[in-house]
């Protein structure tokens, strides 16, 4: 009888711990949660629908986490496209066990888009003569970026964000038909601070580059600190 008794809590006990590894790397697939990261991404912005496929889940024990995990969306704001690699969302293990899912953060990545696609995107998210002007001036270029959200987990509300990401091969129309091409840069964008790293731009024949400028908001001002060759 102890050797059936120890056998069967062996047994359990390997079941169990495989069942966790699976969870933990592979995962499962499921469409379940589809709903749950719309839900979250009209948290950002109430226009924003995303064409999903299945998503995978992952457990994460020693962060006490749920990651819901899928590739290849399409994501869209009023008929405006982005293709995107991965949406990442983060989901508190025992609000996921009562199916409370309380959604800790979500991760965006983008595929490498064209940079007009992008601006005309943000217009129909926020309109205003800036975006206007650079939308009408870009002439070629693409993006791509890495967008994290967090929330707070009390109330679901957005509570900051970290945009990263670089913009390749860039050209602008100026003034009097004067052009700046080939910009290149590497950035870093939070709610009050934005960094550039890594710029090159040509105008004019003259190579201008830049290791890094810092821009950070301070009440309705703007302090800008870097350098420029």
């Amino acid at each position: 009888m102890r050797k059936i008794f120890l056998s069967t809590f062996l047994f359990l006990i390997l079941f169990f711990t495989v069942l966790t590894i699976y969870f933990s790397t592979i995962g499962i697939k499921t469409s379940k949660f589809n709903q749950l990261i719309n839900d979250k991404l009209t948290t950002i912005e109430p226009k924003l629908n995303a064409e999903l496929e299945e998503v995978i889940l992952i457990l994460d024990f020693p962060k006490r986490e749920v990651k819901l995990e899928t590739d290849n969306t399409n994501l869209y704001l009023n008929n405006n496209l982005i293709k995107l690699s991965k949406i990442n969302i983060r989901v508190d293990l025992f609000s996921f066990l009562k199916r409370k899912n309380k959604v800790k953060n979500i991760e965006i990545t983008t595929k490498e888009n064209s940079v007009k696609n992008i601006l005309n995107f943000l217009k129909s998210y926020r309109t205003n003569l800036s975006l206007i002007l650079l939308a009408n001036s870009i002439e070629q270029g693409s993006l791509k970026t890495k967008l994290k959200v967090n929330f707070d987990e009390k109330n679901g509300n957005y509570l900051s964000y970290l945009a990263s990401g670089e913009i390749i091969d860039v050209q602008l129309n100026l003034l009097n038909n004067e052009k700046t091409k080939n910009i290149f840069f590497n950035f870093n964008i939070t709610d009050e601070k934005y960094e550039f790293e890594n710029i090159n731009f040509e105008y004019k024949k003259l190579k201008i580059n830049s290791e890094k400028i810092k821009i950070i908001k301070k009440n309705k001002n703007y302090l800008v600190k870097g350098n420029l060759k």
